[in-house]
């Protein structure tokens, strides 16, 4: 993460960025026994505050900021990419399946952008009988033929 917290001023602002930071704050939550995962779980070199002031600096205007975070995290996320400046455009809660809550959301953030959110219809990951719903399903596309992709259905 350290390169991604400030782009080399010989190149030009990003347009686009896409960041799935730590879900956890530091101090928050179970903590994993190998420093490796307790590192990518939780905010302990690198938080949602740096991330904001990072793509503040590295987007050009209208730049987009996509992230994925807890739900839990949703009001802070909002607040604080609001100040930064990134202005919260897009969000859609994903889950599981239907009886079950929101597990993360997906955020979208435009640099520079006027007030108002456009919230998505929720991304459910399994169909009522099991496999994969067909909006996951469309937003993969061929990628089931890729090595590392699993197919479960």
């Amino acid at each position: 993460m350290q390169e991604t917290r400030r782009p080399s001023s010989g190149t030009s602002p990003w347009t686009w960025w896409h960041a799935i930071p730590p879900y956890q704050a530091a101090g928050t939550g179970p903590q994993g026994a190998e420093e490796s995962r307790s590192t990518a779980r939780h905010e302990l070199r690198f938080s949602l505050e740096q991330l904001a002031g990072t793509a503040r600096f590295a987007l050009r205007f209208g730049g987009r900021l996509c992230l994925c975070l807890r739900p839990e995290r949703l009001a802070e996320a909002l607040s604080l990419f609001r100040s930064f400046g990134l202005e919260p455009k897009r969000l859609r809660l994903v889950q599981q399946r239907k009886d079950r809550p929101p597990s993360l959301f997906l955020l979208e953030c435009r640099s520079g952008g006027k007030t108002g959110l456009a919230v998505e219809p929720v991304l459910l990951l399994e169909q009522d009988g099991g496999g994969y719903s067909e909006a996951l399903e469309k937003i993969y596309g061929d990628y089931r033929a890729n090595a590392g992709w699993k197919n479960r259905s």
